[in-house]
């Protein structure tokens, strides 16, 4: 496999040789010049190299990123459009050593999943707020959900899964849903919510981490959390723990759905 410096090498020899007479001059100037006399250029041009360096990468490219495009397309347009898709291929290898896994998944999905998402979140939170409700205030605490989503979260509110809430952040919480529940009723209001906890949950990522997010992200999922307000209450291991606990029932709700 010829590695990136060869190909660099290479491309340097062939500048060389379209000095002509000044050939010589021109390779005397690089530091390793007795190493490159003796390295052989098999490409016709520089355009050449450009496209087998480009195909070597795509074939080290895990085939989900790779375009379907025949290698005979040596146009400029081809080469810039295929060198992207392997750059992203690689973001997202970078990303799957960096980033926690529930943070990948979140990033692959399409928007209209993003939108359940954070619908799934915010009715999580919820319940998980509302199992410190007194039952005789717990009517007007759901109401702005409506019947459809209240019995979801009735029916969470009996799952022994429910993670225990410290009362700054329940009041927190409680404080935030009573803001977005004044102006937005149903799965919008949820949906609110949810983008507070995930906004809070993004911000545990460092910033080159979120900016990486950002590159890869197949929805506007990254630069929606970096523009929302955290939660600022919020204790970091809290915030962790809640996370494990929201997280993997959430997005089972979206798999189970793709499924039916």
């Amino acid at each position: 496999m010829t590695s990136t410096r060869s190909y660099r090498k290479r491309a340097f020899l062939l500048a060389c040789d379209a000095g002509g007479a000044a050939r010589e001059e021109l390779l005397a100037l690089h530091p390793k010049a007795g190493s490159l006399r003796a390295l052989e250029v098999d490409a016709a041009d520089v355009r050449a190299l450009l496209f087998e360096e480009l195909e070597e990468l795509e074939r080290r490219t895990p085939a989900v990123f790779r375009l379907d495009v025949p290698l005979e397309t040596h146009s400029a347009p081809s080469y810039f459009r295929r060198r992207s898709v392997v750059e992203k291929g690689r973001l997202w290898r970078e990303a799957q050593r960096r980033l926690p896994a529930v943070w990948i998944r979140r990033l692959e999905l399409p928007p209209h999943h993003v939108t359940r998402l954070t619908v799934d979140i915010g009715l999580e939170v919820l319940a998980t707020c509302a199992r410190d409700v007194s039952i005789t205030t717990l009517p007007e605490f759901l109401r702005p959900l409506g019947g459809k989503l209240i019995r979801r979260v009735v029916r969470r509110l009996k799952d022994a899964e429910l993670a225990r809430l410290s009362i700054a952040l329940r009041r927190e919480l409680s404080s935030i849903w009573s803001d977005v529940s004044s102006a937005q009723r149903g799965e919008r209001a949820a949906a609110l919510l949810g983008t507070r906890f995930l906004a809070t949950s993004f911000r545990r990522l460092g910033a080159a981490d979120r900016c990486l997010a950002a590159r890869i992200g197949v929805s506007s999922l990254p630069r929606l959390l970096e523009a929302t307000e955290p939660i600022a209450a919020a204790d970091p291991a809290e915030v962790d723990e809640l996370e494990r606990s929201l997280a993997s029932r959430a997005e089972r709700e979206i798999e189970s759905d793709d499924r039916s």
